[in-house]
């Protein structure tokens, strides 16, 4: 996340020193670079979330209170 933010808040300088804006293009960067890097965070979360495989109970606990079959 932190290379994405980098490098999108370097362009945004190179863009204000070609084009003589100060900050402009440098917070521009930093935001999208910012808002891009947390989609990448959450996205990669969720795939690992969703290829977890539900825990099997040990053997002998079911989940019958009596314990009897």
């Amino acid at each position: 996340m932190a290379v994405v933010v980098g490098l999108f808040s370097y362009g945004g300088h190179l863009l204000d020193e070609k084009t003589g804006s100060s900050p402009v293009f440098l917070l521009l960067g930093l935001a999208l670079g910012g808002v891009g890097g947390f989609i990448h965070l959450v996205s990669v979360v969720a795939e690992e979330i969703n290829n977890k495989k539900p825990k099997k109970p040990p053997p002998g606990e079911d989940g019958d209170a009596t314990g009897s079959h």
